[in-house]
């Protein structure tokens, strides 16, 4: 129940249907959660647990915590499903979850962020090459070379991507933003093309930093950007800042956003 319906010090004097609907929003949003989350047997179920351990009663422990506008505790084991596979629906249930009525979207924008998130790529896609293309494609071509009784040519691909990890990322990343600044401007939709952009990058770039490189060695992304300054390839000028994500943060809601 909506802490609005259920907390006597919050309680609506008089709850009108537009009431009741935001109310079901904020139900639906407690729904979602236990989907969300499998291992809960209902929301604020530790939360209520540890209450009741203390001698208090549930409903003193959800005014506490309707009050205080604390929302129930996501179980750590979930947390990477919620940044990645599950995360258009986890943000559904933190939009429908407001302690503030007004502030819960309403049944159509539910539905339109339903829609949406069922028919959105997921975070993680996949995209025609890698790093390693080249090089599958040169030994599938030694083979049959082999196969034929024909002598293996000398030369090796120029765009082995090996070990270019940095590099690439740089890359690929200042396309992005360029292709966000076309975007707004109006000439490109924003993330129309930006896997063809990515196989781009990772199918010619290292062309242009191989022969500076070495081929070799591991690259931070510092040093991989200050190498791709220094020989003139395109890309923009930056600042690097560097936040060091410690333990279940990785895979948080916060790290996602």
């Amino acid at each position: 129940m909506a802490p609005e319906m259920l907390i006597e010090a919050i309680r609506l004097p008089l709850a009108s249907g537009e009431d009741l609907k935001r109310a079901d929003i904020w139900s639906l949003g407690m729904t979602l959660f236990v989907l969300l989350n499998p291992c809960v047997k209902y929301p604020y179920f530790d939360e209520i647990q540890a209450a009741l351990r203390e001698g208090k009663t549930p409903l003193q422990a959800l005014e506490h915590f309707f009050i205080t506008r604390k929302l129930p505790t996501e179980p750590c084991k979930y947390q990477h499903k919620h940044a990645t596979d599950w995360y258009s629906v986890n943000k559904i249930w933190l939009k429908c979850a407001q302690f503030d009525p007004d502030k819960r979207p309403k049944v159509e924008e539910v539905v339109s962020m339903i829609s949406q998130g069922s028919t959105m790529s997921t975070l993680n896609i996949p995209l025609k090459v890698s790093q390693a293309s080249c090089l599958e494609q040169y030994d599938r071509r030694v083979a049959q070379i082999v196969s034929r009784g024909d002598k293996v040519p000398e030369e090796f691909p120029d765009n082995d991507g090996t070990n270019a990890c940095a590099f690439l990322c740089v890359k690929i990343a200042h396309e992005i933003r360029k292709f966000r600044e076309e975007a707004i401007g109006g000439s490109k939709k924003l993330w129309q093309n930006i896997c063809e952009v990515a196989e781009n990058v990772i199918t010619e770039f290292p062309r242009v930093v191989n022969p500076y490189r070495n081929c070799e060695e591991l690259y931070d992304v510092l040093s991989a950007y200050q190498l791709i300054r220094s020989v003139g390839a395109e890309v923009g000028k930056y600042d690097f800042s560097e936040e060091i994500l410690e333990s279940d943060f990785v895979f948080s809601q916060k790290r996602a956003d």
